[in-house]
């Protein structure tokens, strides 16, 4: 069961640390990073394709170029990254590059994807 209470009754205590974490959160401007995004871009890349391994590769990569000093750059920042730069012109459009930052494959809104299976006609073998 889900609780909702009504804005009014919500501790302002808690909503000054939503406000704030929704402004941290959004808060990225990649063509700040542009730099760091490039060279972890660069990075990525130069991985063959074939030893290409996302929970071993990557954060070593990001590790190796820290977001201001401190913490990683989040999947989100990375893929906002990569879409100022294709926009700016700094780097091509890379469908494998983006393909390993992306987060997840997309879903559907429920997250049960339908599937729908076709099968060859057949008569009533009239056995009733």
């Amino acid at each position: 069961m889900k609780r909702i209470i009504p804005q009014e009754q919500i501790p302002t205590e808690v909503l000054e640390t939503a406000q704030a974490w929704q402004k941290r959160r959004n808060s990225f401007d990649p063509a700040q990073h542009s730099g760091e995004l490039y060279a972890i871009f660069q990075a990525i890349g130069q991985v063959p394709e074939g030893e290409w391994n996302p929970t071993h590769d990557l954060r070593p990569i990001l590790a190796r170029f820290p977001k201001e000093g401190k913490g990683l750059y989040s999947k989100a920042d990375l893929i906002k990254g990569y879409h100022h730069l294709v926009a700016e012109g700094d780097l091509e459009p890379d469908p494998l590059l983006m393909q390993r930052i992306r987060m997840k494959p997309m879903r559907t809104a429920s997250g049960v994807a339908p599937v729908t299976v076709l099968t060859a006609p057949a008569g009533c073998p009239g056995k009733c």
